[in-house]
């Protein structure tokens, strides 16, 4: 059938693309073609037998013709080839999010694996396909030490602020080149040391060391992170500096966050359904690619999601080109993990009832229920912390003298996407959601297969042409964040 619909989807284009000359008579065996002239109008059509089995009548020299059944194609047989074109570019899509995930399948054999993934990453035609950057992600969870550069830079060569503005990951700073008195704009992000953590010699097995060599292959191809320059060790302050440079054609200011900008109280910079999902799926693909891999980022949360201003005007945001920031705690799973408390309310709403307080080893489950927290700020569009106080503003006032639980605020958040996501982003998008709330991976975390599964709950749900028109239950009047309520109607030429 598929092959069938790439054929057909061919034919569709090639009569597109008008490559087809007038000749005298029939064009192969399947295709004719006639002209229609008339004054500077010149129409071209082509038949297919499988629709008209018979002949089309000759064009007479210097004549025009207008024959009714050679626009029953355009009338009829049109839609049916768009349709199969849509789904033949759906399935091409969805093939090229799966090849990267179908690299955990090659690697079932340990022995082989660093031949494997060496082959892979050499391979040029896996390099077009985007293959090379998660190949190369596995090889530094197998060898810490793979394209280990020194990545320290001298603490003198950076010009930064001490404390960045509040609620924000990143801050404007400059870079001093060397052997040279020019200085480069960079954007600068402080991960503070772990007090509890051994003073030692920093190597390849280093925690800090490997999330650098982490950040410099992923910001080096497109997976949504920073461009990694390197990091400046700030004892004194008992913290690290990272140094990311600018993304190509942004404007060189401080980027902001998708919690800002959800916070924002006017109506104008509320994201259009289109972007949300666009957001939504960007994000979700970004941490699949990394979890693919084995890699947990463990900062997941909205101001983690940060967004650059256009070149030209600085005013509007590029919402459609999202990075992934924060990796203040990113390791692999397999790595060490610290089990501080965490006192700060609305970073402790993203955290898993098992990490707070802390009762197991972070894992790619945490990271995936945090996951779930930020796509229900963006379909509700309304930040966690906003979730959160609006059910306690219901509560009474006996009841809201208790601290609420972990296990209670996942399901506020439960009933929040249960009860009034629907209504917004489409019974699809809500799937999704709770399928990343109530740990629906846990028995399939550890399976090779999971990245195909991740992709097939949650990932392709993110997609507004699989947002149903059917209405979901109905939203409490108390929301504060009214938005679009109607899923708009898919169109054969949606973008992909």
């Amino acid at each position: 059938m598929l092959g069938l619909s790439i054929r057909r989807s061919w034919l569709w284009t090639v009569c597109f693309a008008g490559v087809w000359r007038p000749e005298k008579g029939p064009v192969g065996p399947a295709v004719r073609e006639s002209h229609i002239s008339n004054g500077n109008l010149l129409l071209k059509r082509a038949s297919v037998k499988a629709f008209d089995d018979k002949p089309l009548s000759p064009t007479k020299k210097g004549k025009s013709i207008y024959n009714l059944k050679s626009w029953r194609w355009a009338l009829l047989d049109r839609q049916k080839y768009e349709d199969i074109l849509a789904s033949y570019q759906k399935w091409m899509g969805k093939l090229k999010d799966l090849l990267p995930l179908s690299i955990a399948f090659s690697l079932k054999n340990k022995h082989q694996r660093p031949l494997a993934l060496e082959a892979l990453a050499r391979n040029e035609n896996a390099k077009n396909l985007g293959l090379e950057s998660h190949a190369n992600l596995w090889q530094l969870m197998l060898d810490p030490a793979f394209q280990q550069t020194n990545l320290k830079l001298e603490p003198r060569s950076l010009e930064a602020p001490s404390q960045l503005p509040e609620g924000s990951v990143l801050g404007l700073a400059r870079l001093h080149a060397k052997d040279s008195q020019s200085k480069t704009k960079v954007l600068v992000e402080y991960k503070a040391k772990d007090p509890n953590a051994l003073i030692r010699k920093e190597s390849a097995e280093d925690p800090i060391v490997q999330l650098a060599s982490l950040l410099s292959l992923s910001g080096k191809h497109d997976l949504r992170t920073l461009s990694f320059k390197g990091y400046v060790d700030q004892p004194e302050k008992r913290r690290y500096a990272f140094i990311f440079t600018f993304p190509d054609h942004v404007h060189r200011s401080a980027p902001t966050s998708l919690h800002a900008i959800i916070s924002m109280s006017s109506v104008t910079a509320q994201l259009s359904l289109p972007d949300r999902f666009h957001m939504a799926r960007t994000i979700t693909k970004t941490l699949a690619a990394f979890h693919s891999a084995k890699w947990v980022h463990k900062s997941i949360r909205s101001q983690s999601i940060i967004i650059f201003s256009k070149l030209e005007d600085e005013k509007e945001t590029l919402v459609k080109s999202p990075y992934l920031a924060n990796f203040e705690y990113s390791r692999h799973e397999l790595g060490e993990t610290a089990r501080a408390p965490i006192d700060d309310l609305e970073i402790s709403l993203y955290c898993h009832p098992d990490r707070n307080p802390p009762k197991q080893d972070f894992s790619r489950i945490h990271d995936i229920y945090a996951l779930g927290i930020v796509l229900l700020e963006i379909g509700l569009w309304c930040t966690a912390l906003n979730i959160y106080n609006q059910y306690r503003a219901r509560m009474t006032d006996a009841a809201k003298v208790r601290q609420l639980t972990s296990t209670q605020i996942k399901k506020l958040f439960l009933d929040a996407a249960q009860n009034r996501l629907s209504h917004h982003m489409g019974p699809a998008y809500t799937k999704a959601v709770l399928a990343c709330l109530r740990d629906d991976f846990v028995e399939d975390i550890d399976e090779a297969d999971f990245p195909m599964i991740f992709q097939d709950k949650v990932v392709d749900k993110l997609d507004i042409r699989a947002a149903e028109s059917a209405s979901g239950p109905q939203e409490s009047t108390r929301d504060s964040n009214p938005i679009e309520r109607q899923v708009p109607k898919r169109s054969s030429f949606w973008p992909f």
